[in-house]
Parts: structure tokens; sequence; C-alpha cells
């Protein structure tokens, strides 16, 4: 397949709205590709890596050169850059696709690539081990240990990753620098070998690296990867150990071992796709909200609505609370950050509509993935129908009647067809915006099932059914070996608002995560729960 036009790609990339969308771009081509890693690495020695070296085999990190000869020459292995503990769960068909993509092998001593291991690559400020020479292993400037690459091979790592990442929707771990890698794919542009070699794949397996034929598109694919929670938002290093340590000891006076990050949700925010590119300093709840010192994020799956929710992104620093007229809220005093979701222009995406929106999105975002088991789209009026997205989709729209039993108001729901058919975004939106008006916490408490505080779980709701009511959701959890398990809340309000993460009003130096209260009382800015009035969503979406 003759490589894509760099104005075919960019163009191909503006439509970008999903994963998949992305993935298609850096599959384009492949027709069967490699299922077998002893097979691509055959490939990687006997015809893909002598045209990078002009005839030889050169170690990617030493730039030592042997012949070409029939085997894997003594003292060298095959390296991949995006290690095997990136990848999809060992074993699974995905895992082995990806172990097999030729984009990812490149040559290198053994006693190199023992010792990198699964080290994400960074610049090195304190050397550790010095027999990469000239590539080095070491320090960063935050005590990280890092793989630092020589300066002629820097360009060729950060675009296989990079691809990597778009190619099979992988999401980068926190250690791993984005900032770095967009700066040596500028730093090394692709020179005549990496082109030779990206065609002799590109023969092989049916697909090119767009990144190296067309390198100016490498941010804008960091972009999108960080739209879908792929790579950190803001395109930096997270807290060094002992910034965190500073913040985190200020807010528990408990000891313990510093946050460890989970998986990042490898699923889409469709909204963001209406919005325009997003701003540079834009970032998630998970990158602004370390767990307190000492506690760990609970281990989620990467599709799951937990770490879908750890995800969301948010507004800058500072941003106000707006009201759907573009007002400001009167109270600016109860929000730690501001969700980066639209509101809409009509009063109807307050305090249960904000938690049904987050449930509907991640079900879309789900669904569009193709994740299986597949979790219906479906809420209930106050009236008890169920109103579902599946009927929605297929032209049918819900009618409230009003009717009089015994001289009392009642309110009856038909069906009519004829209507704007398809699973679209729009027309997904427009169906929540029904749900919006029809739907409420009354509804929602007498939908959801209660489970019990030791149960709760990202995605749970605090919920008072009423008229008014009213609902936080329950964004993330944490344990913490003294202080319990922890969360962070947020919601929206009346008049419709933008969501926000609440500030914790009873405990500052631990805001905004909140103790979660066994019994007794839970107290968020402007209303005042029981422990017992929590609710779960239905559907399996654990996975």
């Amino acid at each position: 397949t003759p490589p894509q036009s760099c104005a075919t790609l960019k163009n191909k990339l503006s439509r970008v709205d999903s994963p998949l969308a992305l993935q298609s771009v850096f599959s384009s081509g492949v027709i069967k590709p490699l299922r077998k890693y002893r097979r691509a690495r055959k490939f990687l020695f006997s015809q893909v890596a002598p045209l990078r070296a002009s005839g030889s085999i050169e170690a990617l990190y030493t730039g030592k050169q042997k012949p070409k000869q029939k085997r894997v020459p003594s003292g060298f292995n095959c390296e991949h850059l995006w290690p095997r503990a990136w990848m999809s769960k060992r074993g699974s068909p995905s895992f082995r696709k990806q172990e097999a993509d030729l984009h990812n092998l490149f040559p290198s001593e053994i006693r190199v690539n023992s010792r990198r291991g699964h080290l994400p690559f960074g610049e090195v400020k304190r050397v550790t081990y010095q027999a990469a020479a000239p590539s080095k292993i070491g320090l960063n400037v935050e005590g990280k240990e890092v793989v630092d690459v020589r300066i002629e091979r820097r360009g060729d790592v950060a675009r296989s990753l990079i691809y990597m990442a778009a190619r099979w929707s992988l999401a980068f771990p926190r250690s791993q620098s984005i900032a770095v890698l967009s700066r040596w794919s500028k730093s090394d542009p692709p020179d005549e070998g990496e082109q030779r070699r990206d065609q002799r794949i590109t023969q092989l397996q049916g697909n090119s690296n767009p990144l190296v034929s067309c390198p100016e598109l490498t941010d804008t694919t960091l972009r999108l990867l960080a739209r879908f929670s792929l790579a950190s938002h803001s395109g930096i290093d997270h807290q060094s150990r002992s910034d965190q340590t500073k913040h985190t000891q200020e807010q528990s006076p408990a000891d313990g071992q510093p946050d460890t990050p989970s998986t990042a949700s490898q699923l889409g925010y469709y909204w963001m796709a209406q919005q325009g590119d997003l701003p540079s300093d834009l970032d998630t709840i998970e990158d602004r909200f370390p767990a307190p010192y000492g506690a760990l994020r609970e281990s989620v799956s990467p599709t799951s609505f937990a770490a879908w929710l750890r995800g969301l992104p948010l507004s800058p620093k500072g941003s106000p609370v707006l009201l759907f007229n573009g007002d400001l809220k009167g109270r600016q005093d109860v929000h730690e950050a501001v969700i980066n979701i639209d509101i809409g222009k009509r009063d109807r995406q307050q305090c249960a509509d904000a938690a049904i929106r987050f449930r509907a999105e991640y079900l879309y975002a789900r669904e569009r993935a193709r994740i299986k088991p597949q979790v219906p789209i479906h809420f209930n009026y106050t009236t008890g129908d169920r109103i579902s997205f599946k009927r929605w989709a297929k032209g049918q729209r819900p009618r409230v009647k009003e009717k009089r039993i015994k001289g009392r108001r009642r309110w009856e729901v038909t069906w009519r067809g004829g209507k704007r058919r398809g699973r679209s975004y729009s027309n997904f939106r427009a169906y929540l915006d029904n749900i919006f008006s029809y739907a409420g916490t009354a509804s929602l408490s007498a939908e959801l099932p209660k489970r019990s505080p030791e149960q709760i779980r990202a995605g749970d709701l605090y919920l008072q059914g009423g008229f008014p009511g009213h609902a936080v959701i329950v964004i993330d959890v944490a344990d913490h070996p003294t202080l319990g398990r922890l969360m962070l809340l947020a919601q929206s309000y009346m008049p419709a608002q933008s969501p926000h993460i609440l500030k914790n009003p009873s405990n500052p130096k631990l805001s905004p995560w909140y103790q979660v209260p066994a019994s007794g009382m839970l107290i968020t800015p402007e209303w005042v729960f029981k422990a017992t009035d929590l609710h779960r969503f239905r559907g399996h979406d654990r996975k």
C-alpha cells in the first residue's frame, strides 16, 4: 500500500473523534498483520534492520554494528520499545499482535535491553548505568530512573512509541513524559535510514508509521491521545516525589507510600470533539488530584466507569462555575476544579442530570469502542417509564400526556415514530436533553439500588430524591491505612451549571478528598446527606 500523503493524513486526523478512529488512521492498509512475534523477529534481523544501517545490524542504544547473518548476531536480541509490560493482557489476541508489530522492534545488545526492562524514556541528569553509552540510564531532574537514547536515534524512539499508542489504543504510563517524546521527535527528524525501514515494514505487515513520512503530525497525534486519555493532557511529567510528599503531608499526617497511579481510561470523551482543540494546559482529575500521601487509588480496568471518571478533562485552574446562560454562579467558594463539559443552553443539566450525563457518556463511549459486555443506555422518567436510547435511535420518541383520574393529575407516556434515526453523537445528545426534562432525583432514587458505605466505588451517587432533592457523584476512590476509604465528589446544582469537583468544608487539609462516612452524615458545601444515601447505576462496567 503506498504511503498516504501528509495532506490526506492531516485531513483524516482532523475528523478523528474516538480512539478507534485514530487507530484506523495508523492501521490504514493492513490486510494481514503479523500475528507471531517469532516471525516478526526473523524479519527484523533479516530484512528490516539491514536497511536501517546500510547492510549491517546496528544496536539501537550503543550503535554497535555486526554484519548481517542468518541468525541473530551474538550478544544481540530484539528490543520492544513499547515494553510488553505496557501492552494488553499477556496472552490475549491483542497482546500477540502488539508484540509482533515491526514498527516497535529494534535490535539491541542483550546487556542493555535487560537493564532497560520497561523503564520510561527521558533525559538523564545523573548517570547510574554507563555501559549503554552513548545512550544513558539514570535519574532525571525529578529523581526518576529513565533511559536517555543517543541523539541520532531519539526521534526513532519517540515516533515508535507514539505510533504504538495510536495504533493499538494503548495508554502511556504516567511515568513516561509526553513532552520528552515531542521534543525528541522535533530534534531528530526522520532520516533516510528510518524512511527505508518504514517502507520495508509497510511491505511486510501492510501499514506504515505515518509519523515517519509526516513528522509534523506528531503533536496533533499527541493531542488526540490526550483527548482520549491515552496520554497526559498536560504533556509534562507529573509531580516529583518530593513535591508530592510536601503537598500531601500537609493534607494528612499519616505515614505511607505515595500514590500509585492507575491505568488511564481507553475510552473517549466525545463532547470534546465538538469543542475544538483542547487548551494546552488542560489536565485530568487523576492528573490534578493525586491521592493523599500514603493512600492508594483503587486498581481499575482502563475500560471501567471508574477509569473513565478519573480521566475527565478539567478546565484551567481558577476557572469559575458558570450557569447555563453564561452568568457566574452566586457561590464560587464550593469548588476545587471545573469539569470541562458543555452545560447546554437551557436550564436542564442540574444535579441528577449531570450524574446521568456522565453515566450515559461513558456507556456511549463504551459502545463506540465495542467493549463487551454491552451495557444498554436507558433511564426512567419520573413516571417510572423506561426511556431507552435504543428506541430513540430507531426514530421513536416518547410523548408525555397529562390525564386526570378521579380528579388527580396523572401522566401517561406513549411512543410515536417517524423521527430522526441513528446513533450519532448529536442524536445521542438530543436523547439526553429529553431525559433531563423528565428525569431527576426522584426518578433516580426510585430506579437505582442502594449500596452500603463499605461497598462504595467510583460512579456511585449520594442521592436524596425529592422536589428538590440533590445528587453528587463519587468520582474517585482511594484507600488510606489510617484514614480509611477516601473519595472525590462532583456535582452540578440548580440552576444548571458547570459540573465541578467539590471542596471538603469539614476537613480543609484533606480537601478535596473526603473520608467515606460509615455512619452519620456526609456534609458537602451545599447539601447534607446521610451516610446511607448511597446508590449505584445498574449494569456491569468494571471491565
